[in-house]
């Protein structure tokens, strides 16, 4: 310890008795993985990194030093110090001699990367929920998958019901059978019969064999209908009908064959209207699960782009925020939810890098607080064509930015 600091120790033992500080919350949930070989490690409290065997994270890397860096937590927060290394620590692209770690940093020791990411937000399933509004609908989810009732998911699109239909299927007593998947508004009103019920050879011109239809494909586990609202009106009443009883009719046959389906539906757009049945509705929506666009979950967009950064390094090289992307990220309203921030890192991380993030158009700024109405939804921007073609709707200089 450093002479001057003994010495005004000793003035503050004269001054007087100080009030001790309250004791610091418990450091937040995270983890370092370690990009080259997988490997986790679940930090509770101090942890060193080196080369050494030493060392509670030990890195086969000969340009790592043997103590090369310490994890401390402070707080909430977790602080990582370089142990005067040979080669220094790098987290985000600028070498430091400590740094405090954000969820989705990148740090480089040596030639090894390290990933920092969060435990608590990835459920069993898949999906990434830290907001109260995302938790809530999970928590719902998780309720209802162990029964037998249909659930009726509504979202905008891009929301994740896919998602949150293979989460209530893995759930359920039917996990160890088929999950099918049908887009509804992808299917030609001509054959949408045959899609879902089947049909016998000779049904129609070109049928040369018979084929099962997507509810006996499903026997056994469970059915997806995306867009469900999409379906045409003529096969409403025969889709109420196989709800109902248990059973299809192929097209053209003349017995009905018995089918052991758990129906899970979803719509971006509010059912029960005049081209939608009311009856069918009701069957569909034994439960309703309304899954909240990304704006009005503002807690999930850093875990998200940590886990889409994770992702994106198993095929690509290590890729890092720009200075000041995640709060410009944060500003975006995000029109496309979760489906537009995926493909938007999977671009970034294949064009060149960018120093900082731009501003913002204030048409595209959006308050966290502010309630998700349909009048909500950014305005077209009047841009140019060039940038039209290349999305000029979302920021383009919030990309990640490449260590070359």
């Amino acid at each position: 310890m450093h002479w001057r600091v003994d010495e005004l120790v000793r003035e503050g033992a004269r001054s007087g008795t100080t009030q001790p500080v309250p004791e610091s919350p418990a450091p937040a949930q995270m983890a370092l993985r370690v990009l080259e070989d997988g490997r986790e490690l679940l930090p509770t409290s101090e942890v060193t990194i080196g080369r050494a065997a030493a060392n509670d994270l030990v890195l086969d890397d000969p340009t790592v030093s043997a103590r090369h860096a310490l994890l401390l937590p402070q707080g909430r927060r977790w602080v990582l110090y370089d142990c005067r290394s040979t080669n220094g620590v790098v987290v985000n692209g600028s070498r430091v001699t400590c740094a405090e770690l954000a969820l989705g940093a990148l740090i480089i020791l040596g030639h090894t990367h390290l990933r920092v990411t969060g435990k608590s937000v990835m459920r069993p399933h898949g999906i990434v929920a830290e907001s109260p509004a995302m938790k809530a609908a999970l928590a719902k989810l998780e309720r209802v998958a162990p029964t037998r009732l249909s659930v009726l998911l509504l979202g905008e699109s891009g929301t994740g019901k896919e998602l949150a239909a293979r989460a209530i299927h893995m759930l359920s007593p039917r996990a160890a059978g088929p999950f099918v998947a049908v887009n509804c508004s992808a299917i030609a009103h001509e054959v949408a019969e045959s899609e879902l019920f089947g049909h016998e050879r000779g049904a129609f011109t070109g049928a040369v064999a018979p084929r099962p239809g997507v509810f006996e494909e499903a026997s056994g586990g469970s059915l997806f209908l995306d867009e469900v609202g999409e379906l045409p009106s003529t096969l409403q009443p025969k889709l109420l009908r196989a709800l109902e009883s248990g059973t299809v009719r192929r097209v053209g046959a003349r017995g009905e064959v018995r089918v052991d389906v758990r129906v899970v539906a979803a719509t971006n757009r509010e059912l029960g209207v005049a081209d939608f049945r009311l009856d069918l509705f009701h069957r569909i929506a034994r439960v309703v699960v309304r899954l909240p666009p990304l704006r009005d979950r503002p807690e999930d967009l850093e875990p998200l782009v940590a886990h889409f950064l994770e992702e994106i390094a198993r095929d690509h090289r290590p890729s890092m925020l720009a200075v000041g992307a995640l709060e410009a990220l944060r500003e975006y309203r995000w029109p496309g939810n979760v489906r537009e921030l995926r493909c938007s890192a999977g671009r970034w991380s294949a064009r060149p890098s960018y120093s900082k993030a731009p501003s913002i158009p204030k048409r595209n700024r959006w308050s966290p607080g502010a309630r998700s109405t349909k009048s909500s939804a950014p305005p077209s921007p009047r841009r140019s064509s060039e940038r039209m073609a290349i999305g000029a709707r979302r920021p383009r200089c919030w990309a990640w930015r490449e260590r070359r």
